[in-house]
């Protein structure tokens, strides 16, 4: 063809100029027909996707190297898809340990896993781990377990001894999430138990827990209750961690039977009639880090706990005792030290571990496991022998009360020795001054009566110094005390505690020492020997039956003819026969409440010995009222003795009438029989509790309408003297009539 150009334009022969112009146009549109088609043909190039996996064809070639007409490639049951973009693994291999993960649940974990799949085989373990980290989900979160998994898989193989520890550290873990969130649901209203950051706690005591090992072995339930309860204490209570002290502690948990008594700190409930009981709930983290102390402190003093896992029941009743009475309760000691001396006591306190101590040491020598078993004590309350105790008290609340009852540390005591003392330097004065120089230390100022004028009359006491005054006006102005007497009584009077009765952590000793001094004088006397009084030699249970009667004369008519089974007017004829009688002897075959007691319990004669002493040898401290002998000398020194004790109030109180006694616990042998035999006429209280005041029948045919037992403690008056009744820690009711 040949081609001619004529004024620019292409001109082909044979065409006119019509035609070219149309054939002109066919070659453009082929042309754009062309390319269209050119872009169509790489647009279906680079988008199609024949398996569906969600990979264009042209990736899965040129990119992935994957089948395209395959979703999944190396066929593990992921799709290329997720291979490549969701889990980040080979798609070209097999990652089954990563498909076993996603499938049940553990998207967000699946890095751990990853590397168990570099041989793209998942074997037996490898299948048993990732079934360990679906069984541990609630626990991934927390970091110290997470980063432990991940350790173990970093190499692409779990052993036989790794799944082991794996399974062992995430039973320990899980057994802390229970339980730390269990407490968390416990303490939630208490702002003083609260638990801020629950995962922070268990990861710590996750921490915890892998140096001491429990990774290599698997942790006992209430192993992993310690661990997760100092947990607590170290991050919640701020408590410093001490390693040695809490081996210790994790020693002993992992004993087989005995183990989870050394460890209960769940709440102990007093009941109420009416419903409203009082619930004690321990701070579980407080109170294991002072179990913790005190194991290393009782292995140190050269006695091996761990050998006699029989006292760990008691031991954990101690320590909730000793932590609610020192540091929580209302009249604790606590409460005394920062009226007293503007201090608030710490589990961490030197003197606060004199304390828990010298009452271990004091109480702990009458246990057959220390060479005390031949000692007279109650041993129908053997608080070091949990076998023995549990089927004498059988009910774990009751016992558990019984055990709080028995370890409570008073906050003070009326100070026997510090009395007698300084009566000794007023033995030469004149009885006026002697009168008044105890009106102002037990009542701060000098009182006029109807047939005695003081001294300085209404002379009122606002400090010591005023009474330092006072003896300087009575030696120098009056001349009624010698100067040598008179300086000795100021020096006394200056470290006098105030009315004889120190409280806080020296009154808290003071009392246990005390009790244990009248605790080897009464074992010398007991069962037969006698004390004097107006009569002659009498037993000490003339006093017990002295107190029996002088509240039946004051307005308990019928509770005593309940308790003892006659008129109180005939008991007064028998305790003032002369020459003196045995009381007993003369009333043995009533049909009274002590008298069953007595012929069914051996020990409540013993009980009686000890009350009827106490009361005794309060007459001869001068400044000693009967109300000490209640609030302190009786109750203590029935503890030194093993008896669980407290107190039980009633209103109204006839005139004459103690408000409040004491009661002691019985075994359940006895208490069932005292039911069985007198029904609904008596109460037995917490702890199998009972005393003179649980005469029902009696109280109410004498006009009482409440009948309470209350735990208590020295109050504090304004001007920090203490007051004469007890403080009320807590009550619960047994009788509320409206």
């Amino acid at each position: 063809m040949v081609v001619f150009f004529l004024n620019g334009v292409v001109w082909l022969p044979g065409f006119s100029r019509r035609g070219f112009a149309g054939l002109l146009v066919l070659v453009v549109f082929l042309g754009l027909a062309a390319y269209y088609a050119y872009n169509y043909y790489n647009y279906l190039n680079t988008t199609r996707d024949s398996d569906g996996d969600g990979i264009p064809d042209v990736d899965e070639l040129s990119k992935y190297h994957t089948d395209p007409n395959s979703m999944d490639t190396d066929g593990d049951g992921l799709t290329d898809y997720q291979e490549v973009f969701a889990y980040r693994t080979d798609p070209l291999k097999p990652n089954p340990n990563v498909k076993y993960a996603v499938d049940l649940g553990l998207e967000k974990y699946i890095e751990i896993v990853k590397p168990l799949d570099n041989d793209g085989v998942q074997d037996s373990n490898e299948r048993q781990f990732v079934e360990l980290m679906a069984n541990s989900k609630k626990v991934l979160d927390v970091p110290t377990f997470i980063n432990y998994l991940k350790e173990k898989a970093s190499d692409g193989m779990i052993t036989d001894e790794e799944l082991k520890h794996s399974n062992n550290f995430a039973s320990l873990v899980k057994g802390l999430y229970d339980e730390i969130y269990n407490l968390k649901a416990l303490y939630e209203n208490n702002p003083k138990l609260k638990i801020e950051d629950p995962i922070k706690t268990i990861d710590y005591s996750s921490g915890l827990g892998l140096r001491l090992g429990f990774d290599k072995e698997l942790a006992k339930d209430a192993t992993a209750k310690a661990i997760g309860y100092y947990g607590i204490a170290v991050i919640d209570r701020k408590l410093p961690e001490d390693f040695d002290e809490i081996s210790l502690l994790i020693n002993a948990t992992q004993v087989d039977k005995y183990g989870d008594k050394l460890v209960d700190f769940s709440p102990i409930v007093f009941h109420s009639v009416y419903g409203n009981n009082f619930v004690l709930t321990p701070d579980a983290g407080r109170e294991t880090w002072m179990l913790a102390r005190h194991l290393k402190l009782v292995v140190e003093s050269g006695f091996n706990i761990l050998r006699h896992p029989e006292m760990f029941e008691g031991l954990n009743g101690k320590i909730i005792a000793n932590a609610y009475s020192i540091f929580d309760a209302r009249y604790g000691v606590n409460y005394a030290e920062q009226i007293l001396n503007g201090r608030t006591l710490k589990p961490t306190d030197s003197d606060v571990w004199d304390l828990i101590m010298l009452q271990w040491n004091l109480y702990s020598n009458k246990a057959p496991q220390l060479g005390g078993g031949d000692k007279l004590y109650n041993r129908d309350f053997p608080w070091y022998d949990s076998d023995k105790l549990g089927t004498l008290y059988r009910d774990p609340n009751t016992r558990r009360q019984a055990l709080y009852f028995l370890f409570y540390i008073d906050n003070g005591t009326f100070d026997m020795e510090r009395a007698r003392k300084f009566h000794s330097l007023t033995l030469t004065l004149p009885r006026e001054v002697v009168t008044d120089l105890y009106n102002l230390l037990m009542w701060r100022r000098t009182v006029p009566g109807t047939y005695y004028r003081p001294i300085y009359p209404n002379y009122t006491a606002r400090s010591i110094d005023d009474i330092l005054r006072w003896i300087d006006l009575v030696t120098y102005e009056k001349k009624l005390i010698d100067e040598n007497t008179a300086e000795k009584l100021k020096n006394e009077v200056k470290t006098l505690p105030p009315k004889f009765t120190p409280v806080g952590v020296e009154g808290a000793k003071t009392a246990l020492i005390q009790a244990e001094k009248e605790y080897e004088a009464i074992s010398k006397l007991y069962p037969d020997g006698t004390i004097k009084n107006w009569l002659g030699d009498v037993s000490p249970r003339w006093y017990y039956y002295q107190f029996v009667n002088d509240r039946g004369m004051n307005g308990l008519r019928n509770t005593h003819l309940q308790y003892v089974g006659l008129e109180p007017s005939e008991l007064g004829k028998i305790l003032v026969s002369y020459p003196p009688v045995d009381v007993w002897n003369n009333i043995k075959d009533l049909n009274g409440i002590d008298q069953y007691i007595t012929k069914n319990w051996k020990y409540w004669d013993l009980v009686k010995f000890v009350m009827g002493y106490e009361r005794w040898y309060k007459t001869s401290i001068y400044g000693m009222l009967e109300r000490e002998t209640i609030n302190y000398s009786i109750p203590q020194t029935l503890k030194a003795f093993g008896f669980p004790a407290y107190w039980v109030g009633i209103e109204p109180t006839p005139i004459g009438a103690a408000n409040y006694e004491w009661v002691v616990s019985l075994p359940d042998y006895i208490a069932n029989k005292l039911k069985g035999e007198f029904n609904d006429k008596i109460i037995i209280g917490p702890a199998n509790g009972f005393g003179l005041y649980f005469c029902k029948e009696g109280m109410i045919k004498d006009g009482i309408s409440e009948i309470f037992g209350f735990s208590g403690g020295t109050g504090l008056l304004a001007d920090k003297q203490p007051s004469l009744g007890l403080g009320s820690n807590f009550r619960f009711y047994f009788l509320k009539r409206w």
